[in-house]
């Protein structure tokens, strides 16, 4: 008689998928938009109070001294005539009213430094930044790890036999 033992030993199987990674990037985007340098001197003002100016400030300025010769006028014969009328009697209404207007017309002489106001001077230079910042984008697929698991086993199997084999 025979006696067979046969062992086979546990095992396990472990299959691993690497994980994968996916990046994805925006990058910042900067725009950039200006305008000028743009430099503006306006003399208009100054030229004007030198005489040379232009032919609006011109026919204006001579309208309103017109005006205001006009209304100089009328006032200074109203002044006159009230003088003449409340002083009718006397002879030397007449010459006094006479020595005052010539008085008055002796030109009285000004020095003075033209212009008197600055150009105006504009500057202009403008910048505009749109800023859109970036981003970065990571997703990572993992999977799980596949494992087998194989039982052991014994296997005991007698044979039938006239020799009983005690050797080993």
């Amino acid at each position: 008689m025979s006696l067979s033992i046969g062992i086979s030993y546990p095992r396990s199987q472990i299959q691993v998928t690497q994980p994968q990674g996916e990046i994805r990037q925006r990058l910042t985007q900067a725009r950039m938009e200006y305008r000028g340098p743009q430099l503006e001197i306006d003399q208009q003002q100054p030229m004007n109070e030198v005489g040379l100016g232009d032919l609006w400030h011109f026919t204006t300025k001579v309208a309103e001294e017109g005006r205001q010769m006009v209304l100089a006028g009328v006032a200074k014969r109203a002044q006159e005539g009230d003088a003449f009328a409340r002083d009718m009697r006397s002879q030397d209404v007449s010459a006094r009213l006479a020595v005052e207007a010539m008085r008055s017309e002796i030109p009285e002489l000004n020095v003075d430094m033209v212009p008197k106001t600055r150009p105006t001077i504009r500057f202009d230079y403008q910048l505009e930044i749109g800023w859109q910042p970036g981003s970065l984008d990571i997703n990572v697929k993992t999977y799980p790890p596949e494992i087998q698991w194989m039982m052991g086993s014994v296997h005991i199997s007698m044979n039938k036999g006239s020799n009983l084999d005690t050797k080993g």
